[in-house]
């Protein structure tokens, strides 16, 4: 685990960097960061951590905020920042769940495109079960990286790929059998 805020029980973004160094020279070989709203942040983290000799690849972990209760649980557990687009959103649909949700999907696409086209190690999406959210940062980052590839065709979409459709209805297929198990309302 990595933390570009800094652990909520580590107030010192120096001692942060220490541990991540502690956790490569104990044998990790990669870390995932907890979630994060502000990519600067992250650039920030990364630079402290190779300054530090961290070289194990970091992969961004990226959580769509889809409600309110959502995120001020977000921001209490884990001490992850709001950062005033966020606020600005929040504002905009505090009575509209549906458009917040939507909002929410599409501000953490920008953020992993936006990481992406700044070379990070990794991406992490935290979907949370809800394959929505994975097919839509996976559309964003496809279309990104076309467009950086200066493709000016237009291509399908991964959505509507076969193998896509195909990867979507297993893992629906796992999901629903995993909630039948555990006796779980969908």
């Amino acid at each position: 685990a990595a933390y570009p805020e800094g652990h909520i029980d580590c107030l010192d973004p120096r001692e942060n960097i220490r541990h991540l160094r502690a956790k490569q020279d104990a044998g990790a070989d990669f870390f995932i960061t907890q979630l994060f709203f502000n990519n600067d942040d992250f650039y920030r983290f990364r630079e402290a951590a190779e300054s530090a000799g961290v070289t194990a690849p970091i992969s961004c972990g990226i959580m769509p905020f889809l409600g309110k209760s959502q995120i001020q649980r977000m921001v209490f557990l884990c001490g992850s920042s709001l950062p005033a687009p966020i606020i600005k959103l929040l504002a905009k649909y505090e009575d509209d769940p549906a458009s917040l949700r939507q909002a929410g999907i599409e501000y953490a696409c920008n953020q992993l495109v936006d990481l992406g086209r700044h070379g990070v190690d990794g991406l992490h999406v935290y979907a949370m079960n809800q394959p929505d959210i994975a097919c839509a940062a996976a559309e964003a980052v496809a279309a990104a990286r076309s467009a950086a590839m200066g493709s000016s065709e237009p291509s399908e979409t991964l959505a509507a790929s076969p193998v896509y459709q195909a990867a979507f209805a297993e893992a629906r297929r796992r999901i629903e059998q995993l909630e039948a198990a555990f006796d779980v309302e969908a």
